[in-house]
């Protein structure tokens, strides 16, 4: 990155584009995070809700009826797909696949001689969840908000945006981070934003805050954690306006 900004590379770098990233901020992928949105989208009841609370006041050194509470409410995503939780769980039938996802198509598909040459890639065994960087990689676990700080600090955008049905990196924890972050919200925040269908009518895609810092967070309504596997339009239309330099 310092050798972009440094003009050592030649990359017309403008900005990134985050969906539904984990930046292990406090308070992002945290407990209480999780349970808010489960809470938010009826998946327990207000009575768990409050029993969880309660029996959780410090949710990072979390005791055992803490943890049994959360696990008994984590149960109820069993038969659905944790990663958009308006599909039910088709469990997957490969090993080394993500949960409820059948990618035996895909597999086939992207592992086809003519379609590696196609897409220019070299000869290489493709699966949906690998390994290897996970083999060459040591991750820290640290937050990632300095290096959006560092980002912002050379003028570069950044947009933040989560689908608000995916509960493995909740809409809640990020919408925490980027509030929690020192940024400063330029207009009216949380305000819906829209994009023209095929019909020609607008429809409203999710909510956005947009900080003075060059930093912006939305929402895209109805999508889960693969924003454009279920909301195509919206995620095209967001993808196009940041990169015209547009606000949502």
């Amino acid at each position: 990155m310092k050798g972009v900004l440094a003009k050592q590379f030649p990359a017309p770098f403008k900005g990134v584009m985050v969906g539904n990233g984990v930046t292990n901020a406090v308070g992002d992928y945290a407990l209480i995070d999780s349970i808010d949105f489960l809470y938010g989208h009826a998946l327990i009841s207000a009575n768990q809700y409050a029993a969880i609370i309660n029996a959780c006041p410090n949710p990072n050194k979390p005791d055992s009826k803490c943890n049994d509470l959360v696990n008994k409410a984590q149960a109820s995503l069993n038969d659905m797909d944790p990663y958009f939780i308006y599909t039910d769980c088709f469990h997957q039938r490969h090993p080394n696949g993500s949960p409820c996802d059948d990618s035996s198509f895909a597999t086939e598909y992207l592992n086809r001689a003519d379609v590696q040459a196609a897409i220019h890639v070299k000869k290489t065994k493709w699966e949906i969840c690998s390994n290897r960087v996970n083999e060459n990689y040591d991750g820290t676990g640290e937050s990632m908000v300095p290096i959006y700080k560092f980002l912002l600090s050379n003028n570069l955008r950044v947009l933040i945006y989560s689908g608000d049905s995916d509960s493995v990196v909740p809409y809640t924890g990020t919408a925490f981070w980027t509030s929690n972050s020192g940024f400063t919200p330029q207009g009216d925040e949380w305000r819906p934003w829209s994009f023209d269908d095929a019909l020609g009518s607008q429809g409203v895609a999710g909510f956005v805050t947009d900080y003075k810092e060059g930093i912006s967070f939305a929402t895209v309504k109805g999508a889960g954690h693969m924003v454009p596997q279920f909301k195509p339009i919206p995620a095209l239309v967001m993808f196009q306006r940041f990169l015209a330099g547009q606000k949502l």
